[in-house]
């Protein structure tokens, strides 16, 4: 078997599929063990094995007009009958525009009332800053009135400069790929202290053209100007569709469907949805189009595995099912103490109980006497094939959902010796984390490879919900690819009930 990685990435990152960062360790409730934290309370196991029939899944877009227009309702109150007007008449005619005003639009392109947004403009006295390519040389130029682009005042976005970085990248205009191209010119009905004072100090922005970023080769000469706008003075605002919002052909809202397609498509969005049956005419009723659900547009895709084509096999088999000590998973009062406890170690510079409180930190996730699973997968081939997963191969780590609780945050770590061999599996002072790494597996024919699991859950059913990414061929060429979804149900009982 030969594993390759792919791409590693810090234990920092955002959670990926299937190799994610829990920051905060295994979160969940105490559970119902009637011995306290860790108390004996034996419980017997049913782990088994589903293939859903089906899968619905999404795929999401994002507005950046929608997510950085400014809401109507936060505009103070002798600004807001103005933008509300707009909003509801397409235009409002402004007699005498005051201070508040010209600040309150400063910046403003677009606006959003409710779930609708509008594009925002306004003909309204303005400052005009022009820019001026100079035919000079830098022995012509007084260099403390000259600032680069180069420089972190027109470069890097901080609290105070938003308003430069504007006005600078309006009137040193670029083709795109940086490449500058002339000078132009930036609007705006008021200017901030900063800018203010910017254009006070400064005479021409320096651009760098050649291979040196530092190296000034061109300068644009700034000037600012009144123009007083023609009245009557006015604000407008047009309402842009779902479909040029997201850029899509199609955008509906969930209200459109049946309630039980609708709800389909929800649990597609809020992680995925796994059934063997649908709703009759599922794929008619959302066809090819995005539907709106919180601030994002999503297209649901239907997977329909056909399991006998995929040239691997998952199986589970249970050597123990009982289990003895019901485990108690960190919480963040526990986990505070660790960095408390990390970061004395690590003032002191001691690496004897730095090792000591990893050493401490894996027993805190590994069960006492835990309920033990073996998944394994096989390949049904007679030719090489690859499965795609996070660390460590070819599963995971992998975390059980409670049925009955559809907080995702009360997942539960479920448990293996491979986490601490695993160099892309570590536990530090924020718990448990897990390099976001893609590697590959490959099973020769008929190869397999297994996993042995723990799990020290209360009474309850849990479920882990995953998918294999499985290929064969060369990429490109001869490839053939498939994605194996799989749940491992994990349902704990206790014996004095079953007795009962």
């Amino acid at each position: 078997m030969r594993r390759r990685q792919l791409l590693v990435a810090s234990a920092a990152a955002i959670p990926a599929a299937t190799g994610c960062l829990e920051a905060f360790g295994d979160e969940g409730d105490e559970g119902d063990n009637p011995e306290g934290s860790g108390g004996e309370a034996a419980s017997t196991v049913d782990i088994s094995l589903e293939h859903p029939e089906y899968v619905v899944t999404t795929a999401s877009t994002y507005s950046t007009e929608l997510n950085n227009a400014d809401p109507v309702e936060e505009f103070d109150e002798s600004v807001r009958e103005y933008v509300r007007e707009a909003v509801e008449e397409g235009t409002v005619e402004v007699d005498e525009p005051d201070d508040a005003l010209l600040d309150a639009v400063q910046g403003v392109r677009y606006v959003r009332d409710g779930d609708e947004v509008y594009a925002f403009d306004h003909r309204l006295p303005e400052y005009v800053v022009t820019g001026e390519v100079a035919d000079i040389d830098g022995d012509e130029v007084n260099d403390d009135r000259v600032v680069s682009m180069s420089d972190d005042i027109v470069r890097a976005l901080g609290p105070d400069n938003r308003q430069i970085i504007s006005m600078a990248n309006s009137v040193v205009e670029t083709d795109g790929r940086r490449n500058f191209v002339g000078a132009g010119e930036y609007r705006t009905p008021s200017l901030t202290d900063e800018l203010e004072e910017f254009l006070d100090e400064t005479d021409y922005l320096g651009v760098p053209t050649g291979d040196d970023p530092t190296a000034i080769d061109e300068y644009v000469e700034l000037e600012l100007s009144r123009d007083e706008a023609e009245e009557p003075y006015r604000l407008t605002a047009e309402r842009l569709t779902r479909e040029e919002l997201f850029e899509v052909d199609e955008v509906r809202d969930l209200d459109a469907l049946s309630a039980e397609v609708a709800e389909v498509v929800r649990t597609a969005v809020e992680d995925e949805y796994r059934g063997d049956t649908l709703p009759d005419g599922f794929e008619d009723e959302v066809g090819d189009a995005y539907f709106f659900v919180d601030d994002e547009a999503h297209r649901p895709e239907l997977l329909e595995p056909d399991y006998a084509g995929i040239p691997m096999e998952l199986e589970v088999d249970v050597p123990d099912d009982r289990i003895g000590v019901i485990d108690e998973p960190l919480d963040e009062d526990d986990l505070e103490e660790y960095q408390d406890r990390f970061e004395d170690a690590h003032e002191s510079d001691d690496e004897d109980e730095i090792d000591a409180l990893i050493d401490e930190l894996w027993d805190e996730y590994r069960p006492d006497d835990g309920a033990r699973f073996e998944l394994s997968v096989n390949n049904t081939s007679d030719e090489t094939v690859t499965v795609f997963s996070g660390a460590p191969a070819p599963f995971g780590v992998l975390y059980a959902e409670d049925a009955d609780n559809d907080d995702r945050r009360r997942r539960r770590l479920v448990w293996s010796e491979s986490y601490v061999d695993d160099g892309h599996v570590n536990v530090g002072p924020r718990g448990l984390s897990v390099n976001a790494i893609g590697l590959n597996t490959d099973f020769e024919a008929g190869e397999t490879e297994a996993e042995t699991y723990e799990v020290g859950f209360p009474s309850g059913e849990y479920r882990v919900e995953e998918s294999l990414s499985v290929s064969r061929g060369r990429r490109g060429e001869d490839e053939e690819s498939w994605t194996y979804p799989y749940t491992v149900v994990i349902d704990v009982g206790r014996e004095d009930d079953d007795e009962a």
